[in-house]
């Protein structure tokens, strides 16, 4: 079980931040571990794309030793949790590892019964911690898209409170879908860390930092390179997303011998929010680890650029669908 005295010391690091309140000290880029998992992302079609189990322990390992110290999981990732568990079994106590909770909501939207409900968060905690081979998780999310409904649910609240009482969760995190959800974990007492949507297109959730921060709530990025868009890989989109293109391109009017790429830009422009305490990144190749942890070797953003970057946010960020893009056929 976690005790205090398991927590790893940041020993003064400049690349790692508090993780609000939590006591967790964090790097600013955290490993997305679905992509050595299961296939995702663009142009990855299926197993045969993902990398084999040695070389994925290996990055794993290679990013711990070059300063990255929070990875990111879930149960429905394939097998990125028993990759972990491989890869860390001997340095348990010197990451941090995040896992999601399934879901909790029945298809009518409505919470399991407690009974249900907490058999389900158990038992998955439980499978989850055996693929860690571990005895806690540092973060356990929820990641229910009805995130109003569950945040402030006072059976949800008991069960997960009895596991930080019971050491095998250090801190609870919800995942939220926009800035109203956002709003929703604000006005509640029982969360210590959010996990949200925010990149140079979509800048919704800007509205809500400084509460959180106030607040002492973490802060974890997803989709910051908006699944690859924001990034210099990408050439074309599908003909639908042509104004989503155009807007891209306005971006590369930063990129100079300070800031070299599209990726570097988007990773700096997030991580130059106080409130934001970490990034995630999908990292399944060398030259993305590269990539990432060359973040900082360069000068950071100017205030100026910011204001400007701000100021370039995509007009209509309602159409940023990616779950919705993706079953159109869109991200190909």
């Amino acid at each position: 079980m976690y005790t205090k005295h398991d927590c790893p010391p940041d020993g003064g690091n400049p690349l790692r931040k508090p993780l609000g309140k939590t006591g967790i000290s964090v790097s600013q880029i955290a490993f997305g571990g679905a992509p050595i998992g299961f296939p995702y992302g663009l142009g990855v079609k299926g197993e045969s794309d993902l990398l084999q189990e040695t070389d994925a322990i290996a990055i794993l390992k290679q990013a711990f030793e070059n300063g990255i110290n929070f990875f990111d999981t879930a149960p429905n990732y394939g097998r990125s949790e028993n990759l972990m568990g491989k890869a860390f079994k001997s340095i348990r106590h010197d990451v941090i590892i995040a896992t999601k909770c399934p879901r909790i909501l029945d298809d009518n939207g409505c919470i399991y019964s407690f009974k249900n409900l907490k058999s389900l968060i158990t038992d998955s905690l439980e499978k989850s911690l055996f693929a860690l081979q571990s005895d806690y998780v540092d973060i356990l999310f929820l990641h229910d898209y009805e995130c109003k409904n569950i945040v402030n649910n006072s059976d949800l609240i008991y069960i997960l409170e009895d596991l930080k009482k019971r050491g095998c969760v250090r801190s609870v995190g919800i995942s939220t879908y926009g800035p109203s959800d956002t709003e929703a974990v604000l006005c509640s007492a029982h969360w210590d860390v959010v996990q949200l949507a925010f990149n140079l297109m979509d800048q919704r959730e800007l509205v809500n930092f400084k509460s959180l921060q106030t607040k002492g709530i973490g802060v974890v990025v997803r989709s910051a390179l908006f699944k690859g868009i924001l990034t210099d890989k990408v050439d074309t989109l599908h003909p639908a997303l042509i104004s989503v293109q155009n807007h891209r391109q306005r971006y590369f009017k930063f990129i100079n011998e300070n800031i070299k790429s599209l990726y570097e830009l988007a990773i700096k422009f997030i991580l130059s929010f106080d409130a934001v305490s970490t990034v995630l990144i999908g990292i399944d190749k060398a030259d993305y680890l590269e990539k990432a942890i060359g973040i900082f070797s360069n000068s950071q953003i100017s205030e100026t650029t910011i204001k400007e970057l701000c100021e370039l946010a995509y007009p209509e960020p309602e159409f940023l669908n990616l779950p919705k893009w993706d079953k159109l056929g869109w991200l190909k």
